[in-house]
């Protein structure tokens, strides 16, 4: 199987105010990382450019976690010194395949 970006396949909504990512839908392949928030950990560093992170994927802490009959949910947070950032939290959907389906940005790179 060949590693797909996000840019083929994608649909893109971007912020009307900064024209940044805000949600991306598709089909995507995921790395294999030691536990789901690894490997979405190492999704967001793979894509950080495409995405318009800005660097953080590194600093993204785990906040919720949460498995559904179809999908698990990942939600992370970018944190500074210990500290949660306002407005910095990143949320993937991942199905049965292990196949990210959504990527929800609430990041204001500053």
């Amino acid at each position: 199987m060949t590693e797909q970006s996000i840019r083929e396949g994608a649909d893109i909504r971007r912020n009307s105010r900064t024209g940044r990512p805000s949600k991306v839908m598709g089909e995507f392949d995921m790395p294999v990382g030691d536990s789901m928030e690894d490997a979405v950990r190492e999704f967001l560093q793979a894509h950080d450019e495409r995405l318009q992170l800005g660097g953080i994927a590194a600093n993204l802490d785990v906040i919720k976690s949460v498995s559904t009959p179809a999908r698990r949910i990942v939600t992370m947070q970018q944190k500074h010194q210990g500290l949660p950032v306002l407005d910095h939290t990143v949320t993937v959907q991942v199905d049965t395949s292990n196949r990210v389906r959504q990527v929800d940005l609430a990041v204001e790179v500053r």
